[in-house]
């Protein structure tokens, strides 16, 4: 998904989350992720829209206003920075209740949540950033609660 003519090493560094049917339902950033030129992790049809800008010492960022373009989206994409401590998300499929990742967060991690459901078992006393788009239709409209024993495949061991 990045942009062939962007230079990041993609080790570890950045990881896309499948679903069973290939739609990548997440991304993980690791802090270590320094471009050098702007990079964008996601599609341009992706929603969110996700990607470090760079710029060099003294250049101007442009003043500017958004324009109020109306959007359609489904659903709520999550953006979630890690703050502080260690947590493992639980990405699984709402349809079948099957977890196809658990992958452990540590501070300066960021994930980004595109379709998938999740939920989180806390490793270490954790202070998350949640950033997802507005506004907000109370608890009962935004989301439905699964019990753990509901799912299959919930691994709460650190990787």
């Amino acid at each position: 998904l990045i942009k062939k003519n962007n230079k990041i090493k993609m080790t570890e560094t950045v990881k896309y989350i499948q679903d069973k049917e290939g739609t990548v339902v997440a991304i993980i950033i690791k802090p270590t992720v320094e471009p050098e030129k702007t990079t964008f992790f996601t599609k341009d049809e992706m929603n969110p829209q996700a990607g470090f800008i760079v710029y060099k010492k003294g250049s101007t960022i442009p003043y500017h206003v958004h324009k109020p373009v109306e959007r359609k989206t489904v659903g709520t994409p999550e953006t979630i920075i890690v703050r502080k401590g260690k947590m493992i998300a639980h990405l699984f499929s709402g349809k079948d209740k099957e977890v196809f990742a658990n992958e452990t967060l540590k501070a300066g991690d960021i994930i980004i949540t595109m379709g998938s459901g999740h939920g989180f078992t806390v490793i270490e006393d954790t202070v998350l950033l949640e950033v997802k788009q507005g506004p907000y239709v109370g608890r009962d409209e935004d989301k439905y609660f699964l019990e753990e024993n509901e799912l299959k495949g919930v691994d709460k061991t650190e990787k």
